[in-house]
């Protein structure tokens, strides 16, 4: 039973979540994020009219500003991965399915629908962590709960605003298309070591949480396992 009151429950389950949310932020691009986790990038299957199709995690991730621009966040989103994480998860999938574009109706079976929750959840997590960054840059608002999940978000994000700066610099460098995407591509695998590195400093440990207390995003705690989906639905990288 919990003995601590709601807000102060709320707030202890956000740091957790916001310091296991990290890693989904620390890679340097979102396909790199599904590889860390054993997500394929990528599904190919037979729509009911047999036509082969593949539907890419990278599409699903460039959706998230037009179906968040639906959706109104709150001005608080201090404790919003524990409120209305999965709430949004649950929204998001729906939204693929049943009123985006045509493409995701095709995804009916468990193993595909199974393969579009993992990729939402971390297209949600990502975004949620970001938008608790862009708001306290921008606006000085408190929105993280975990003062060191807060500092090591923002060594974050200044490591990933470097790609814009760095192709300026190669532009600069050399004017072969070739020898610029070599220079980025080498560039990108150095950032994402880099984001995967120390960050900041230690944390302390957080106080236990009472006993019989679930966290929201339980998969957050352990890295997502592959689904054993069939052969010839299995994801490939573009």
């Amino acid at each position: 039973m919990h003995t601590l009151p709601l807000l102060e429950l709320q707030i202890l389950q956000e740091r957790y979540l916001e310091r296991q949310a990290l890693s989904v932020c620390r890679s340097a691009t979102f396909l790199d994020c599904l590889r860390a986790r054993e997500v394929p990038p990528t599904l190919t299957i037979k729509t009911p009219r047999g036509t082969v199709m593949t539907v890419s995690a990278s599409q699903i991730y460039g959706s998230r500003a037009k179906f968040f621009a639906h959706l109104d966040l709150g001005g608080d989103l201090q404790c919003v991965l524990t409120r209305r994480g999965e709430e949004f998860v649950a929204l998001y999938t729906h939204w693929l399915l049943h009123e985006y574009t045509e493409r995701y109706r095709a995804l009916s079976t468990p193993g595909h629908q199974g393969w579009l929750v993992q990729v939402v959840t971390l297209v949600v997590i990502r975004f949620l962590m970001e938008q608790k960054y862009d708001l306290g840059l921008a606006h000085g608002q408190a929105t993280f709960a975990d003062p060191w999940a807060c500092n090591a978000m923002w060594h974050i994000q200044t490591l990933h605003a470097l790609p814009e700066y760095q192709a300026r610099m190669i532009h600069h460098i050399t004017r072969d298309p070739a020898q610029q995407a070599a220079i980025m591509e080498q560039f990108w695998d150095q950032l994402d070591v880099r984001l995967q590195g120390h960050l900041v400093e230690i944390p302390d440990p957080l106080p236990p949480l009472p006993a019989g207390t679930q966290l929201p995003f339980a998969q957050l705690a352990q890295p997502f396992a592959p689904l054993p989906l069939p052969e010839s639905e299995e994801g490939k990288d573009a």
